[in-house]
């Protein structure tokens, strides 16, 4: 690909007081080689090479001899036992995780399943509506997520919503960065008791019942 070429003042205008080129600021950029004293500034045209295909890694080329005479077949067998073992472990590694996380995921589970059959209950009991005190409340459950991997907490966290989504729950995940200010898109759908604003509290009420396909799960 070609850029056009850039005319600039110092190529317009004639040197002053019999000034050549190569004399004052404009032999600053100038070329070294005898006899080819042009301004660098005024080569806009240049060529642009296509980027080098990536690299595309082979058992035989990224497996390398653990024996003098091992031969190529041999190394290609021990990269697919490698890769077998390497899936095995790790299958074996998400099972652990989610052996450790099902109790706490059951937990959760229940919690937001039993809230809402109280809502939904209470709605029914309000000839259809929710009640008004009621959709200014959101019910709260709290993880105690250990670690100091915020990656671990997003995989845990991740993991969590695809199990409430199983279940038949409506389940969204917000994080910290989603907002424009850390706290500042929280902290303004409530007031100083805590309390949703009324906008907010509308919008949830409608959701609650059904308003624009969010109805049915916690």
């Amino acid at each position: 690909r070609l850029a056009g070429r850039r005319e600039y003042p110092s190529q317009m205008a004639p040197a002053a007081d019999g000034v050549g080129r190569d004399r004052g600021w404009l032999n600053s950029t100038e070329t070294t080689r005898p006899g080819d004293k042009t301004d660098e500034l005024s080569r806009g045209v240049f060529l642009l090479r296509k980027a080098p295909a990536p690299r595309r890694f082979t058992a035989r080329k990224s497996f390398k001899p653990v024996v003098p005479d091992e031969t190529v077949e041999g190394m290609e067998r021990r990269h697919e036992a490698y890769v077998s073992c390497w899936r095995a472990a790790d299958a074996h590694v998400s099972r652990v995780l989610a052996d450790a996380n099902a109790d706490a995921f059951r937990r959760l589970e229940a919690f937001v399943v039993d809230r809402f059959d109280e809502r939904a209950a209470m709605r029914a009991a309000n000839g259809g509506e929710t009640p008004q005190h009621l959709a200014q409340q959101i019910p709260a459950g709290l993880v105690l997520a250990g670690g100091v991997n915020s990656d671990d907490h997003e995989e845990t966290f991740t993991k969590l919503t695809r199990h409430l989504r199983s279940k038949g729950c409506h389940a969204a995940l917000l994080r910290s960065r989603d907002l424009k200010a850390r706290g500042a898109g929280a902290n303004s759908a409530f007031d100083a008791d805590g309390v949703l604003a009324p906008a907010v509290a509308r919008a949830m009420s409608l959701a609650a019942n059904g308003g624009g396909g969010g109805g049915g799960g916690g």
